[in-house]
């Protein structure tokens, strides 16, 4: 399902332990982002966020620098709150 997407946008959470991607399929991925996984050489693989909520392209993302909240806008005339700690819209 992750194959021909291009990545839209890239965002970090504020602590930068977590980076989210938004795609041209509607999706939004997330990557934890260790250092000691890094240094290790490991692979490191993006896991869904959320599944596809929004019914068309997602024109913006932002996220919050107190609470692990994202929010998306769409063309859907739709804007959702995402909690990627609890994994909840």
């Amino acid at each position: 399902q992750s194959d021909k997407q291009d990545i839209l946008c890239l965002c970090f959470s504020p602590s930068e332990e977590t980076l989210v991607a938004s795609t041209s399929k509607n999706q939004l991925y997330s990557i934890t982002m260790s250092l000691t996984e890094i240094s290790k050489g490991e692979p490191a693989h993006f896991e869904y966020l959320m599944y596809p909520l929004h019914s068309a392209s997602i024109t913006g993302l932002a996220t919050c620098i107190r609470k692990p909240l994202i929010a998306t806008c769409s063309l859907d005339r739709s804007v959702r709150i995402w909690n990627y700690e609890s994994n909840t819209l």
